[in-house]
């Protein structure tokens, strides 16, 4: 599973980031990086409770990508785990 994580500044000075696919995987922070970790955090959040209910198969990748990172000549980044290790197997 990919997720793209979407983020902006605010015109305060904030940044928000938000993974559109999962339902309140929305975060803000003083810099860009904080409020992407913020996001991924609150997805994994969403992604365990998912495994528990076994509605996510166990044995597959999931990965955030901001949306910069989508290009063939672009620096990616990219953060995965394996949901197996979320679920502590």
């Amino acid at each position: 599973m990919k997720y793209i994580v979407q983020y902006e500044q605010e015109t305060d000075g904030r940044w928000i980031a938000e993974i559109e696919d999962i339902p309140g995987a929305l975060a803000y922070g003083d810099t860009k990086e904080e409020a992407i970790a913020k996001a991924e955090a609150l997805a994994l959040r969403v992604v365990a409770e998912r495994i528990e209910k076994q509605e996510v198969i166990l044995n597959s990748t999931i990965s955030f990508v901001t949306p910069w990172a989508i290009g063939p000549q672009q620096k990616q980044e990219e953060f995965s785990l394996l949901c197996s290790k979320l679920a502590g197997n």
